[in-house]
């Protein structure tokens, strides 16, 4: 079994049927059509988002779908009390600026702010705020902080804007579902097949400059299955956003929103269970 990694090209020669892989979309979005009719129809593969199952449908490779989910009960009920908002800057996807904007529109009391970054993201993408953006109150985390103590610190806000542009999975933005906070998520796989905008959460415009998608055909057109990745997963947020219409979100429904679905989520998560077993050992 491989996760995220594509087995090596000998053994998807070799020994095709006791192979299954695992791919995350942030990373396979890159391989195209052409890349997928290349892989052995008795390859398995396991697909944590919609966008893999189309491709390996289309190319005739078994697989099996599913969403993961967090246990809502496993985390406190987002606060109500004041407005406050959690950004982890792990890709640089906000920067100071646009972080400002959020917290004017919406009317931010408080910021929580981790400055952690992923691994090889550009020393210009990482920043620490000042003590006060406008009105709103700067809090700033640790970059070391253990989980749990992260976790307790998500529990104080009640908004919450995805890291990243694009997600395998995203467990730091299924936390914030799960917790019941409202979150902001940039309008690509995976947090758009776990939000529905407006009403669980709020899909930001992802609409980049030409440069991006140049690259993105580019990389897709690389021979070989074993086509470098670029690390184009920390680009910035831009800034042409719908600021009115976050200016009049009601946050709080949308959070007690996604927290039910997840509720929905995780029963549907562990209802699966067997399925994937049997799955992974047929």
């Amino acid at each position: 079994m491989f996760c995220q990694v594509l087995p090596p090209e000998e053994w998807l020669r070799q020994i095709p049927e006791h192979l299954i892989w695992l791919p995350m979309w942030d990373s396979a979005r890159f391989w195209g059509r052409e890349f997928w009719l290349r892989l052995p129809s008795s390859l398995r593969v396991v697909a944590f988002s919609k966008h893999i199952a189309q491709h390996a449908d289309e190319a005739g490779i078994r697989y099996f779908q599913l969403q993961y989910f967090k246990n809502p009960q496993d985390f406190a009920p987002a606060q109500s009390n004041e407005r406050v908002l959690f950004y982890w800057n792990r890709t640089g996807l906000v920067q100071e600026n646009m972080l400002r904007s959020f917290c004017e529109y919406m009317r931010i009391e408080r910021l929580i702010f981790r400055s952690h970054a992923d691994p090889g993201v550009s020393e210009s993408r990482i920043f620490v705020p000042p003590s006060r953006l406008g009105h709103t109150v700067v809090e700033v985390c640790s970059p070391k902080m253990d989980h749990d103590s992260y976790l307790r610190k998500l529990s104080e806000a009640n908004v919450f804007i995805a890291p990243r542009a694009y997600e395998g999975v995203g467990l730091s933005f299924l936390e914030a579902l799960a917790s019941g906070c409202a979150v902001l998520a940039y309008n690509a796989p995976t947090m758009n097949e776990y939000i529905t905008h407006l009403h669980d959460g709020f899909l930001l415009k992802n609409k980049r400059s030409g440069l991006w998608d140049v690259l993105s055909r580019f990389f897709r057109r690389l021979p070989g299955l074993q086509s470098p990745m670029p690390h184009l997963n920390y680009a910035p947020l831009l800034p042409d956003q719908d600021w009115a219409l976050l200016s009049t979100i009601d946050f709080t429904n949308l959070g007690l929103r996604a927290r039910a679905r997840h509720q929905v989520g995780f029963q549907l998560w562990i209802s699966q269970q067997e399925l994937y077993a049997t799955f992974l050992a047929s």
